[in-house]
């Protein structure tokens, strides 16, 4: 037995003795709860060399900077592709919420490329020389640490959206634990599980506690090393950072916004009161903007985003109601910061300025001949336009784009302490109370006048 031993060793080079040992070790730690022993199992792979050896630390540097970094490649590109594709992820489609649907079809996506079977044209692993195409042919190895790839992705994607995407997350990686278990490829166990570690910690504990010898020298942890591979990939998360957040239901963006803000916030009894508070401060600033919207110094700041409203019988179009919008919607993108007080208030100002606009289309006498519907419907057509020449909300992807909306009877918010807040209710209370929409200063010294 002892001779036959020998003899394998001699015959299997370093790297395929390396390949081989860390599968088994995989593969022995193939529970759900094994995530950080499977990693441990990793360190074969980009440990190829003595430690005292002179490319040590470029052959641990090449595992992550080369395979690492190809294996997310491939499989962002896949989630890029594949996410924002019409009709797929019909499972991530029961969410209710358009940012949770997104993400739960990324990260779908991603657990689809990392339990697909390999490509069977990509090159094989050479027998006896580096790792080539390491990550893509070898299945236990992908989705080890395509898993770790994901957990990253998903927390990072958790900072970026406006709104909270944990269902979204949640149900993605349970369709990926039904992949691992009975997709075509994983028949008979052959697939490794990536089940979600809903505490960060519970991951990140695993990549922290491993140390990777680099290049030059410097000692990093796994989790620098991962961090770093999804950082160099900026285009791919830019975009899909930008889908997520892509929510064009004003109802939607409110529910987002309001949601968050209450579980950051761990309001409980007094949840309607501290929206409502919200309510009231966003009137206070947002009737400040409009005041003096329409006075000769100011419209001009506004009247690039009314031009070719059209008139009644060929005149020339009033551009007060469309000013007046303007003005209030650059007030809303003035602030970009991202905290969640602040996506709260501009939120609330798009309700407030869609309800002004309402009233203004239903009570201002002469609307016909002072275009105001086709003034309100310009400027909120510009609203991209004024958003993008804020200075605050330009390029920042936690901004909503404030679009007319005008169905506010179906839209509640559910709180923290099992109340319940009818939107129209709350904002139309609020209008009379402060009288925003009918402020002498605001209104009728502009738009209120006899033709």
């Amino acid at each position: 037995g002892g001779g036959r031993k020998g003899k394998q060793h001699t015959h299997i080079p370093t790297s395929s003795f390396h390949l081989f040992t860390a599968e088994v070790c995989i593969k022995e730690n193939s529970g759900e709860d094994k995530l950080c022993n499977r990693l441990d199992c990793m360190k074969h792979l980009w440990t190829k060399a003595d430690p005292s050896a002179a490319n040590a630390g470029s052959n641990n540097d090449t595992f992550w900077t080369k395979d690492v970094q190809d294996l997310w490649k491939e499989v962002s590109e896949e989630m890029e592709k594949k996410g924002k594709e019409e009709g797929y992820g019909a499972d991530c489609e029961t969410l209710q919420n358009p940012s949770d649907k997104t993400a739960c079809k990324y990260l779908h996506a991603g657990l689809e490329a990392l339990y697909k079977a390999p490509d069977a044209s990509a090159p094989q692993a050479p027998p006896a020389g580096g790792a080539a195409d390491l990550l893509k042919n070898n299945p236990s190895f992908r989705q080890t640490m395509g898993c770790f790839l994901l957990h990253a992705y998903a927390k990072h994607m958790k900072e970026k959206a406006t709104c909270l995407i944990d269902q979204g997350i949640q149900k993605a990686f349970a369709l990926g634990e039904n992949l691992s278990k009975s997709g075509t490829n994983c028949s008979s166990g052959k697939c490794i599980p990536c089940q979600w570690q809903k505490e960060d910690s519970k991951w990140e504990c695993c990549l922290e506690s491993i140390t990777i010898d680099s290049t030059n020298g410097e000692m990093k942890s796994a989790k620098d090393k991962v961090n770093a591979v999804l950082k160099d990939d900026k285009t791919n998360m830019d975009a899909m950072a930008k889908q997520i957040n892509t929510v064009t239901d004003l109802c939607d963006q409110f529910k987002c916004v309001a949601n968050r803000w209450l579980k950051e916030k761990k309001a409980r009894s007094t949840d309607l009161d501290r929206v409502r508070s919200t309510v009231t401060s966003q009137i206070t600033d947002l009737s400040k903007a409009l005041k003096d919207a329409t006075s000769e110094k100011n419209r001009k700041n506004y009247e690039q985003y009314c031009s070719n409203i059209m008139g009644q019988n060929g005149k020339a179009a009033d551009k007060d109601a469309c000013i007046l919008i303007a003005a209030g919607l650059q007030n809303l993108y003035k602030n970009a910061e991202d905290d969640v007080d602040k996506s709260l208030g501009r939120a609330m100002k798009c309700v407030l300025l869609n309800a002004v606009a309402d009233k203004m289309e239903k009570e201002l006498p002469c609307k016909e001949e002072r275009s105001v519907v086709n003034g309100i419907n310009k400027a909120f057509e510009n609203s991209e336009a004024i958003k993008n020449r804020s200075g605050g909300c330009h390029n920042n992807d936690k901004c909503f784009k404030c679009e007319r909306f005008t169905n506010y009877e179906g839209c509640k918010i559910k709180t923290n302490d099992n109340g319940e807040l009818q939107l129209k209710n709350e904002i139309d209370l609020r209008l009379k109370e402060d009288n925003l929409a009918n402020n002498s200063s605001l209104l009728k010294s502009s738009l209120i006048k006899t033709i």
